[in-house]
């Protein structure tokens, strides 16, 4: 455990205070499925960070792993929380346009990530694959649909000759 021993009580709670936020911000950060709130949580864990640096640098050892544990995990959790969050609302929403929009979304974020080295290509592989057994999912909903159409279409047509010949 590391020996604040700082100056006054005051200053040992704000110390501490900003290890909290910077420790809550970096937990909000990894796990937000949104990506505003996540690069927001996030700025403010490095801010704190700053603030702990310059102001008790007595405190600083105290969050150093944490910060690195940000900075090493930030991005592919940024990653895999947006596509988990989008996968899971095509599965949810019910026509095949909304369904096809989210999956849309994941293919977009695997091309913004795929240049990116800090993210394992492992996950990228991964995300590829289910986005692509998905829109094949879609595609044979969207399959079915013409199919029905037709059908429905040849029935009311042939209903209707049915009804004019009596």
């Amino acid at each position: 455990m590391y020996n604040l021993s700082l100056n006054n009580q005051d200053e040992y709670a704000k110390a501490i205070r900003f290890i909290q936020i910077a420790e809550e911000s970096v937990n909000i950060a990894l796990k937000s499925k949104n990506k505003d709130t996540a690069e927001s949580r996030r700025k403010i864990a490095l801010e704190m960070e700053q603030e702990i640096q310059e102001r008790h640098p007595k405190a600083y050892g105290l969050i150093i792993n944490t910060i690195q544990f940000l900075e090493d995990n930030y991005d592919t959790n940024l990653f895999e929380n947006q596509c988990i969050k989008y996968y899971k609302e095509a599965r949810k929403l019910k026509t095949i346009k909304s369904k096809q929009k989210r999956i849309d979304y994941i293919n977009d974020l695997i091309k913004e990530v795929e240049i990116n080295p800090k993210i394992d290509e492992k996950f990228i592989d991964f995300w590829k694959n289910k986005s692509k057994k998905y829109n094949n999912y879609i595609l044979s909903l969207s399959f079915m649909e013409k199919i029905k159409s037709v059908f429905l279409c040849c029935f009311y047509f042939s209903t209707d000759r049915i009804i004019k010949r009596n």
